[in-house]
């Protein structure tokens, strides 16, 4: 899968089949929209492309709130390789983009830049500003410039409709075990090991660092979790926060991981949270947070002891 950064001199070329979204997560009714594109691009012998933004517009459109991505950067490119598309293009998202008016959004990034076959949208695809282009406006304009358009219905699971804002509810209220209903697969977090302040090893819980370059929509505390260590399996306790004992601000995650000691910085890892087992919290010392790892340690070995097997 290639990946193509926004240029203003690109050019139409091959034949495309075109979706286009945030796509945070990836979930079932994402994969639902791409399954669609590839497997008919591959029938009419055309490409299949994805559209998506960095960063998130609503980043841009309200720069005051935090937007909590159910997906790392890593992560999302690692699940769309899987896909079989054949490109994913990035438009970088700015307040000048935010501004652009519907009809000048479809030339300039879907009739100037591709030779369309078909686009395929989602059952909420909006664009332009304030939101105002919809499915009505871009078949007016694929009858005009002679392109397909299908818009994929909504993926109803009981009284639920999955949705990244609904899975991003289940991973703040820690409903680890109904995600992969809607998800399509456990929830994880994927990023690279990064060197920190070394305080764990200093407490002898030496942690993997990571930081995810976004914010997630775990709510900060401590995990009992899976990790994958290039391939291999392992468990271990993971603390998701701002390290309140030692004055932080930014988010960070750390995982100590059992039985584990190898060098492994500049290492990708995944993470999959199983159970919080606390809320993050403040601590009056160095003594006080190593006796609560110990804590946390062995509680998080008498879950795993207890769990049933998946």
């Amino acid at each position: 899968m290639e990946i193509v950064n926004f240029r203003k001199n690109f050019s139409p070329q091959n034949p495309v089949i075109v979706t286009i979204g945030n796509f945070d997560g990836v979930h079932l009714g994402h994969q639902s929209i791409i399954r669609k594109v590839v497997e008919e691009a591959k029938q009419r012998q055309c490409f299949s492309v994805l559209i998506t933004f960095d960063p998130h517009p609503q980043e841009i459109i309200h720069p005051q709130e935090t937007v909590k991505k159910i997906c790392t950067p890593e992560l999302r490119i690692r699940l769309l390789e899987k896909t079989g598309l054949d490109s994913v293009h990035i438009i970088r998202f700015t307040p000048e983009l935010s501004q652009l008016s519907p009809d000048d959004f479809i030339l300039h990034f879907l009739i100037e830049r591709f030779n369309l076959v078909k686009v395929v949208i989602g059952y909420d695809f909006h664009f332009g500003k304030n939101r105002m282009g919809d499915s009505g406006l871009l078949k007016r304009y694929s009858e005009q410039y002679n392109f397909d358009l299908e818009k994929i219905t909504a993926i109803e699971i009981g009284d639920n409709t999955v949705s990244s804002t609904f899975i991003r509810q289940l991973i703040e209220d820690n409903c680890f075990e109904q995600i992969p209903k809607y998800l399509g697969r456990l929830y994880s977090i994927r990023a690279t090991v990064q060197k920190g302040e070394q305080r764990g090893r200093t407490l002898g819980f030496p942690t993997a660092n990571l930081r995810p370059e976004i914010k997630i929509p775990l709510t900060n505390g401590v995990y009992v979790t899976e990790v994958a260590v290039n391939e291999q399996k392992y468990h271990g306790v993971t603390n998701v926060g701002i390290r309140p004992t030692f004055g932080h601000q930014e988010q960070t995650i750390e995982t100590y991981i059992f039985d584990f000691s190898d060098d492994i910085y500049g290492t990708t890892l995944e993470i999959w949270p199983l159970k919080q087992l606390r809320k993050e919290k403040k601590f009056s010392g160095m003594d006080a947070l190593q006796q609560q790892i110990e804590v946390d340690v062995e509680n998080a070995k008498s879950y795993l002891q207890s769990r049933p097997s998946p």
